[in-house]
C-alpha cells in the first residue's frame, strides 16, 4: 500500500512527530510510506518538500525574496505582523489584501502539485490514499479537498480544533464553533486573524468539506467528540478514534542516576521537566501557572535543592523562581528528549487548551509522574491520584500543593510511576496505534 501523509512541517510539534512515527512503523510494517510537507526544520529529512521559494511562479520566488530581504531589516517586534501582512504582498498582493480583511489563507498553489510531484518521484504512480494532519500553517490551499478526494481516499487526522472553526486552534471557553462562528472574542489566537471575518471562514470550510469525501480520526475523545457536534461533521463518511502512540524502545525507565549522570544534571536535587514549544505568547498554553506554582513551593521549601529543566525557549521570567533554571533545546532527538524525563522527579504540564499531548505520554512511559491540568484531553491520559494528578486550569496553589504532597510521599511517588509504566505499556504503544491506522486504510 502507498500511503502519503501531509502536514505543515516536516519535523515540529506534536502532529509532526505523530507523522514520523506512523511513516517509520508504516515501513517496518512493509507499506510505502512518504511524508509531505510545507517547511523544513532538518536537512535530512526525506519526502516532498511544497517549497515556495523554487517551486512558486517567477513573480512569487522574486517576491519572497524581496520581502525576506526587508523582513530582516525591520525591528524583532514588528517581524510577526511584517511576516502575516505586508510581506507577502511583494509576490501575492491580492493575498495580503485578503489577509487584511480576515479571511483565512487558503492562497498556496505550490500545494496544487502535491500528487504530480509524487508522480514525479514514483515512477507517475498516485498514492493508494492521502492522510493529512495539519492542514493550517500557510501551505495548503483547503480548497484543493474536492478534487484530491475524488481521485483516492482522504483521511484527516485532528490534533487541533481548526477544521471546525473560523480561525483559530483551539475555542477556549467560546462556545461559537457550535452554530457557525462570528463575533470572535480571540483573535489573536493562534492562527492569528488581523479582522473578523470569522463567519465567513466558517461557511468557506463547510461548503468545501460537503463537497470533501473525507475520513476524520482524533487521538482523544474529547475532541472527537466535540467535531462530530460541530456543523463541520455532518458530511464527513467515517469518524474514529485513534489514540496517539510512542515508541516505547526509546521511552522507557531507566535508573535515574545514570539519566542524571549522562545529562550533567545534580543527583541530589528534586528536578522538574516541562517543555515550552512557542513560549509565553502561546494562548493555548499556560507558563504562569507553572511559575506561580514553583514559586509557592520554594516557599515551602526554602531549604531544600530544587531545579528546573524547561525544554525549549528560554524566558528571562524563569530565572526569578529562588532556585536555578536549566533550559536545553532538545533538537529533535527523542534519546535525549527521554533521558530527561527519566532524570526528573516529575513533569508539570500546565495549558488552557490541549488535545492529546505525546509529552505527557513519553513521560509516563519513562517512569516519570505528570501533573497536569485538566482540560481537553488530558483527564483521557491521567487517571489522577493514581499515575499522575490532574489540577484545575490556571489554579496555581493546586499544582503546588500536588507537586509538595508527592515530594512527601516516596511511597505514592513511587506507585504512580509504576502504574504509569504499566499503562504505557498497555495503552501507549506505537505500534498499536500504526496497526489500527493500516486497519482502517486497507478496510478502505
Amino acid at each position: 500500500m502507498k500511503i502519503l501523509q501531509v502536514s505543515t512541517h516536516d519535523h515540529f510539534g506534536g502532529a509532526e512527530a505523530i507523522m514520523q512515527s506512523l511513516d517509520s512503523g508504516y515501513r517496518a510494517m512493509g507499506e510505502h510510506s512518504t511524508i509531505a510537507f510545507g517547511e523544513r526544520h532538518h536537512s535530512e529529512s526525506s519526502g516532498i518538500f511544497l517549497n515556495r521559494e523554487t517551486d512558486g511562479s517567477w513573480p512569487m520566488r522574486k517576491g519572497i525574496a524581496i520581502s525576506n530581504f526587508i523582513r530582516r531589516q525591520i525591528p524583532p517586534q514588528w517581524k510577526p505582523l511584517y511576516k502575516k501582512t505586508v510581506g507577502i504582498g511583494f509576490s501575492q498582493p491580492l493575498r495580503m489584501i485578503k489577509r487584511m480583511g480576515g479571511l483565512e489563507d487558503f492562497d498556496h498553489p505550490v500545494s496544487h502539485q502535491l500528487l504530480e510531484r509524487y508522480r514525479l518521484e514514483f515512477d507517475g504512480l498516485n498514492p493508494d490514499l492521502i492522510h493529512f494532519h495539519t492542514l493550517h500553517g500557510d501551505y495548503f490551499d483547503l480548497r484543493q479537498l474536492p478534487l484530491l478526494s475524488q481521485q483516492l481516499p482522504i483521511f484527516v487526522t485532528l490534533h487541533d480544533e481548526w477544521m471546525m472553526t473560523g480561525h483559530c486552534g483551539y475555542t477556549l471557553d467560546c462556545e461559537r464553533w457550535r452554530t457557525g462562528c462570528g463575533f470572535c472574542p480571540y483573535l489573536d489566537s493562534y492562527p492569528e486573524i488581523v479582522r473578523d471575518a470569522t463567519a465567513w471562514n466558517f461557511r468557506r470550510k463547510r461548503a468545501i468539506y460537503q463537497q470533501t469525501k473525507m475520513r476524520v480520526a482524533a487521538p482523544s475523545r474529547w475532541l472527537l467528540d466535540r467535531f462530530r457536534r460541530s456543523p463541520m461533521s455532518e458530511s464527513v463518511l467515517e469518524m474514529r478514534h485513534i489514540p496517539n502512540g510512542i515508541d516505547l524502545s526509546i521511552f522507557h525507565p531507566c535508573e535515574k542516576e545514570e539519566a542524571r549522570a549522562q545529562l550533567g544534571l545534580p543527583q541530589s536535587s528534586r528536578i522538574f521537566l516541562f517543555a515550552a514549544r512557542g513560549g509565553r505568547k502561546n494562548r493555548y498554553k499556560d507558563f504562569q501557572t507553572i511559575e506561580e506554582s514553583l514559586k509557592r513551593l520554594k516557599q515551602r521549601r526554602p531549604e531544600e535543592s530544587l531545579l528546573l529543566v524547561v525544554l525549549g525557549e528560554r524566558s528571562e521570567s524563569l530565572m526569578n523562581l529562588g532556585f536555578p533554571v536549566r533550559f536545553e533545546e532538545v533538537n529533535r532527538d527523542p534519546a535525549r528528549m527521554a533521558l530527561f524525563y527519566q532524570a526528573s522527579d516529575l513533569y508539570l504540564h500546565a495549558a488552557n487548551a490541549e488535545n492529546y499531548p505525546t509529552v505527557i505520554l513519553e513521560s509516563m512511559a519513562c517512569g516519570t509522574p505528570v501533573v497536569a491540568t485538566a482540560t481537553g484531553g488530558i483527564p483521557e491520559q491521567i487517571d489522577s491520584g493514581v499515575d499522575g494528578f490532574l489540577v484545575p486550569i490556571r489554579d496555581p496553589e493546586a499544582m503546588a500543593a500536588r507537586i509538595d504532597q508527592l515530594l512527601l510521599d516516596p511511597s505514592l511517588l513511587r506507585s504512580m510511576r509504576e502504574k504509569g509504566i504499566e499503562k504505557a505499556v498497555k495503552f501507549f504503544d506505537q505500534k498499536e496505534m500504526v496497526r489500527v491506522y493500516l486497519e482502517w486504510f486497507k478496510s478502505i
